[in-house]
């Protein structure tokens, strides 16, 4: 029995220093200068209001969502550097939450915690989702959507729920968010 809860103990260590280390990875740097595609945001940060801003978004083709909440949130901010990538980044640290619900649920019944912990350091030391969360573009957040997507197929896999208005709705985000979201809506069709 001690060596059971030693080794629940352990594992629970483990994940929390892999996630403090998956947090803090797509936080550092976060105020460092814009790249040329960053630009675009402040374009649209700097609109009188929500239509000019709307406008601004479709006449560069750009599905509008992640543009249209950066320009609501910036408008209670200070235009910064940390705070034009801050909701990207947050985007990116529920994407961590979300793997770690996912293995979690898939490797529930197994006896060792190395599968998920394998799984769950991929997701954390991933470059590019590291990179995509400190980026002020949509992609950390079409990587959030599209793991949702993922949540729900597996949980209609392994407990045999169906969730299709919710998985509809999380398409219709994708799309909203970048093109490629409409690989999504086909994936669910």
């Amino acid at each position: 029995m001690q060596r059971i809860v030693s080794k629940k103990l352990a594992e629970q260590i483990v994940f929390a220093l892999l996630l403090l280390i998956g947090i803090g990875l797509r936080f550092f740097m976060l105020n460092k200068s814009l790249s040329g595609d960053e630009f675009f945001l402040i374009d649209i940060i700097r609109s009188i209001n929500m239509k000019q801003a709307f406008r601004v978004v479709l006449s560069d083709v750009h599905p509008p969502l992640f543009f249209i909440s950066e320009y609501a949130i910036m408008k209670f901010l200070h235009e910064k550097e940390f705070y034009l990538r801050l909701l990207p980044c947050i985007w990116g640290v529920c994407t961590i939450f979300v793997g770690f619900i996912i293995l979690k649920l898939i490797y529930q019944n197994c006896e060792k915690c190395l599968h998920w912990l394998m799984g769950f350091s991929i997701i954390v030391f991933s470059q590019p989702l590291i990179a995509f969360a400190q980026e002020a573009r949509p992609y950390s957040q079409l990587y959030l959507l599209s793991i949702l997507l993922l949540l729900l197929s597996v949980i209609k896999f392994y407990y045999n729920r169906n969730y299709y208005w919710v998985a509809l709705l999380i398409s219709i985000a994708a799309v909203l968010t970048h093109y490629f979201g409409i690989l999504y809506v086909l994936s669910w069709a």
